[in-house]
């Protein structure tokens, strides 16, 4: 079901010069009744990730957004490249 939920998809963009026809190949629909399954069933595992305690993740919508902070830039890249290696990232 999730399947043919997620295929076969298009979008129209509307414009003075007419109407174009793309295909959606990423995402699901915006206001749709699976869409925060979906969101949970993808993102559940990344922000379950341990990651250092320097960095922090912020979601909103379909963004997620890793921020880190430290005394030194070596740091916090060092952390941020562990965050961003492990197995859900």
């Amino acid at each position: 079901m999730v399947r043919s939920y997620l295929s076969e998809r298009t979008i129209e963009l509307h414009s003075i010069e007419g109407v174009r026809t793309f295909v959606v190949t990423r995402g699901v629909p915006q206001g749709s009744v699976l869409g925060p399954w979906l969101w949970n069933l993808a993102y559940d595992p990344i922000l379950s990730t341990p990651i250092p305690p320097c960095i922090n993740s912020q979601c909103y919508a379909d963004d997620l957004v890793l921020f880190g902070y430290a005394r030194y830039r070596e740091d916090v890249t060092t952390a941020m490249n562990e965050a961003l290696a492990s197995p859900n990232g």
